[in-house]
């Protein structure tokens, strides 16, 4: 029995330039299964590859680029209400990570700190109000950088600091 345009196979070109998709179908009774043979446009089914492929390279990639929009907003927003705070932020980590943060000027008869880090802090938010110089060293050695309020540092060594209310 066949199945497909005609009942033998056929070479004769169609008007895509390539060969009709025919299939045969024979019945094997000793085993109970069906066999098939089948002859494919071998263009047609690369087109159709790189047409799946770069529909699922161009959704997976439009996720991604989503995703990565959505944790900047979320950093943009969390810097923003940091720098909105009473007191001066630390982090353990570069880019604002880690749990383990510090805040300094909390109270309304805060004035001065000087603050001794020994393991240090990687970031640093600083709010409208407040004034910190920081050092990369202890004692305040090292590079000294005074950063006013509302600013930030994404990555940077802090091991001892002066913060200041103004």
């Amino acid at each position: 029995m066949w199945i497909g345009s005609r009942d033998k196979p056929t070479k004769e070109p169609t008007s895509r330039g390539g060969r009709r998709a025919t299939a045969k179908c024979e019945d094997n009774t000793d085993s109970g299964h069906i066999i098939m043979y089948i002859d494919y446009n071998m263009a047609g089914i690369a087109l159709m590859f790189c047409a799946v492929s770069s529909l699922i390279g161009s959704v997976g990639g439009g996720f991604y680029m989503f995703k990565k929009e959505q944790e900047k907003t979320a950093k943009k927003e969390f810097i923003a209400e940091k720098k909105a705070a009473p007191y001066v932020t630390m982090f353990m980590e570069c880019d604002y990570k880690d749990e383990i943060e510090m805040k300094i000027g909390e109270g309304d008869d805060f004035e001065e700190a000087d603050v001794e880090i020994t393991t240090g802090f990687k970031s640093i938010i600083v709010p409208k109000g407040f004034k910190a110089v920081t050092y990369s060293e202890k004692d305040k050695g090292g590079t000294k950088i005074t950063l006013g309020g509302p600013s930030d540092q994404k990555c940077t060594s802090i091991k001892s600091m002066v913060v200041t209310k103004v």
